[in-house]
């Protein structure tokens, strides 16, 4: 096993746009008297994709989305600037079902349902530079940029594959006490959290070993994490759980509705957004500072995926029976 780099790998362009959003504040210019009035959240844009869009995945350094059109074998790629699909990737052969993007080597990573294979896609050329067998179907796949490794996970077998960026070879498998649905990382502390009906397994991934297990209500699929609070949200059933990642306790329960599917995390706003799986969709915005429903917002047929971009405080997310993308502002 490789060691971990401690220190941040060219996390500088990060750093300073986290710290200078968290200090300035998103609305307010330099030499500004005051900031601007906040926004109400609303939809700006409704961008057509492929079939069946699934997960989706933001590069906030090139304000580019990625969306996986499970249907479709293909990832439509926006330009956040313009709200319109530059480029169509064509990925493998089975049902494209999510999507994680590096913005740091800005390479995005796409795993299919009926396919063990991961591909790795290049963001300027929008061409496959490789690709991992993980050996199982995987479900879920994220990234962690500082320390350049990928996460997959896969329900077929209950395990959860590690790769290794730099090389992009398999590294590791850890096997888990149960099939895997979700995933997210928090960067900062080396933290994997991952959901497994009514349980959330923490990864050390330091040493890729399980760390923890979390008990939470039955369903648990989408999850996200808060990098600079250490939290982690986790959407089950008709509720999303609180989590404190440095004590591994939920610390809250937050009811949005029936059917909950996507969580996002916008981290300079403070905003928590879900989505649920219904046929007049919408989206639950909740105040991350108090744990409580800010707003809803109305947007396609059976939304599933949701993704931030925290440098334009917007919003994505993809609505599978209309094969579209709602951009959402002021989230």
């Amino acid at each position: 096993m490789r060691s971990r780099p401690l220190a941040p790998r060219g996390l500088g362009p990060v750093v300073t746009a986290v710290v200078l959003l968290t200090v300035a504040g998103p609305g307010v210019q330099s030499g500004a008297a005051a900031p601007q009035v906040p926004q109400v959240p609303h939809v700006v844009a409704t961008v057509r994709v492929g079939l069946g869009p699934a997960g989706i995945a933001i590069n906030p350094l090139t304000n580019t989305a990625y969306v996986a059109n499970a249907n479709g074998n293909r990832v439509s790629v926006i330009d956040g600037s313009t709200d319109e699909v530059t480029a169509s990737v064509r990925i493998g052969c089975c049902y494209p079902v999510d999507v994680a993007s590096d913005p740091l080597t800005n390479r995005f990573y796409v795993v299919n349902i009926d396919d063990p294979t991961v591909y790795r896609v290049n963001g300027t050329s929008k061409l496959v530079t490789g690709k991992v067998n993980t050996h199982s179907t995987p479900s879920a796949i994220a990234v962690n940029p500082i320390s350049d490794t990928i996460y997959v996970a896969n329900d077929e077998f209950s395990t959860l594959s590690v790769i290794d960026g730099r090389t992009n070879r398999l590294e590791q498998t850890i096997r888990l006490p149960s099939s895997p649905s979700g995933l997210a990382t928090n960067p900062l502390t080396d933290q994997v959290f991952v959901t497994a009906d009514d349980r959330v397994f923490v990864i050390d991934g330091r040493t890729n070993t399980l760390s923890d297990t979390i008990r939470v209500r039955p369903g648990a699929l989408g999850v996200a994490v808060d990098p600079l609070t250490n939290t982690a949200y986790v959407g089950d059933g008709n509720a999303v759980d609180v989590i404190d990642g440095s004590t591994d306790q939920v610390t809250d329960r937050i009811q949005v509705g029936s059917a909950v599917r996507g969580v996002a995390v916008d981290p300079l706003a403070r905003t928590v957004v879900v989505t649920r799986l219904i046929r007049h969709g919408t989206v639950t915005l909740i105040n991350a500072q108090t744990d409580v429903v800010a707003s809803i917002v109305h947007v396609g047929s059976f939304p599933v995926g949701v993704a931030t971009n925290p440098l334009t405080g917007t919003a994505y997310v993809s609505n599978e029976a209309d094969n579209t993308v709602s951009v959402i502002s002021g989230s």
